[in-house]
């Protein structure tokens, strides 16, 4: 988790310094709490499904197919709510940029963090558990 948090803050901000953009954008207004928060909890479901049915679990080992799985879902996901919660799926990846983009611009980052720290955590939880239960 400390790596991933390291690469975050320091990919947002080498970002700013070639480009001067910030990247503090991940969802959308038009959006509500709840369905920005449901897109971040079923989308992580099913990313974490998937690593767990694919890559874990021992009925399908010696499965080299999983990382195009892996990686299909993360598609489908940025695809489906791309535009509504950012599709985040991992507080990592926005943590990075909402502090950078606090540090430099001052803007107000806890209302955002929110949707990050609590949606996949909450999606992560559903699938070990459905993933524990079967």
């Amino acid at each position: 988790m400390c790596s991933q948090l390291f690469g975050s803050l320091s990919a947002s901000y080498l970002k700013f310094l070639i480009s001067g953009i910030l990247i503090n954008r991940f969802d959308n207004l038009d959006y509500n709490f709840f369905e920005i928060i449901a897109c971040e909890i079923l989308f992580t479901f099913f990313l974490i499904s998937t690593i767990l049915l694919f890559s874990v679990s021992k009925k399908t080992k010696g499965n080299y197919i999983y990382g195009f799985l892996i990686a299909l879902t993360v598609f489908i996901s940025i695809l489906a709510v791309g535009n509504i919660s950012g599709a985040v799926l991992n507080p990592a990846v926005a943590i990075g940029p909402l502090l950078i983009s606090n540090f430099i611009e001052g803007q107000d980052i806890i209302g955002n963090l929110f949707y990050y720290l609590l949606g996949p955590v909450l999606g992560s939880y559903f699938a070990t558990k459905v993933y524990c239960f079967f």
